[in-house]
């Protein structure tokens, strides 16, 4: 559970600091935007095992990121940087 609540964070985080970045430094927006998806896939993976050992559905954490989880735990695996 704590490394799902990371991981939700981490996304509430890289999102609120990339909001803030110019589009003319791509290179810091690409960067924001692989660790967005390292957070998401993590994200995927802690509550795969959450809802393995629990037997229950997960319930997101930060609530204001409540509909963006649901995208990301309904979205398949990513391959970051590709």
């Amino acid at each position: 559970m704590v490394g799902a609540y990371v991981e939700e964070t981490d996304i509430r985080d890289i999102n609120a600091h990339k909001s803030y970045v110019s589009e003319d430094h791509q290179d810091i927006i690409s960067t924001y935007d692989k660790l967005l998806c390292g957070s998401r896939n993590h994200l995927r993976a802690f509550v795969e095992q959450i809802e393995s050992r629990t037997e229950s559905s997960y319930d997101t954490q930060v609530p204001e990121l409540d509909a963006e989880v649901r995208v990301i735990l309904t979205s398949p695996k990513e391959q970051c940087g590709k």
